[in-house]
């Protein structure tokens, strides 16, 4: 099974199958990029999902909308970032507002200086991943794409059973850090369980028994 059809088994395992696939919209100002985007996806995952361009940010917004009345999902919103009349950053949080699970992504010309517009609005969590242009099929489009919707498919996964407010409230709260400590089995000589926390510290043995030595989980 390919990463692409992968996700897409995890997007419908949520119940969601019945309802429309799930949309890749894609907006750039420059009709020929547009075109060759949303041309490019779609071969490559056409097959599970519908992929939308537009040329105008007034009439992506417009589609957006529509999208959303229809209650229909939007997986990620790929946005240039220089168009003409509105920035692809101010793009990005009005379309967010209509589809706050969508995963968004910045278009960007190959720049990795400090005054990148990615560096800004990655930063400030005004978008959650780039793409440069002109891109290569196998090695930048199709690879990072998969990943992005793989992070999508498990937020819908994750939020499927909570409410959507459950969800954006969960959502924004810290997530646990992997280097958190795991807890210990309870060994014969220890104390009960209510007695001591999972990461409860040794005394060091000596004069001085007021150290603590570092959790050892």
């Amino acid at each position: 099974m390919s990463a692409t059809s992968a996700t897409a088994a995890r997007w419908q395992a949520t119940g969601a199958s019945r309802m429309s696939p799930p949309v890749l919209f894609v907006i750039d100002d420059d009709t020929g990029v547009m075109r060759a985007l949303r041309d490019d996806l779609s071969r490559q995952f056409g097959g599970d999902f519908r992929v939308i361009g537009e040329s105008w940010p007034a009439a992506g917004l417009a589609a957006l909308r529509r999208l959303a009345d229809g209650h229909e999902p939007v997986a990620l919103l790929i946005v240039d970032h220089d168009m003409t009349g509105m920035s692809g950053v101010d793009f990005l949080a009005r379309a967010h507002e209509m589809h706050p699970l969508a995963k968004r992504v910045l278009l960007v010309e190959r720049d990795y200086s400090a005054r990148s517009p990615i560096v800004q609005a990655m930063t400030l969590g005004q978008a959650d991943y780039h793409l440069t242009k002109p891109w290569t099929l196998e090695h930048d489009l199709y690879r990072e794409i998969s990943g992005f919707l793989a992070d999508w498919a498990t937020d819908q996964q994750a939020g499927f059973e909570l409410s959507m407010s459950d969800y954006l409230i969960r959502e924004r709260r810290p997530r646990t850090s992997r280097f958190a400590c795991t807890p210990r089995s309870p060994k014969v000589t220890d104390p009960p369980s209510s007695s001591r926390s999972p990461c409860a510290t040794r005394r060091r043995a000596g004069p001085s028994r007021s150290r603590r030595s570092r959790c050892s989980c």
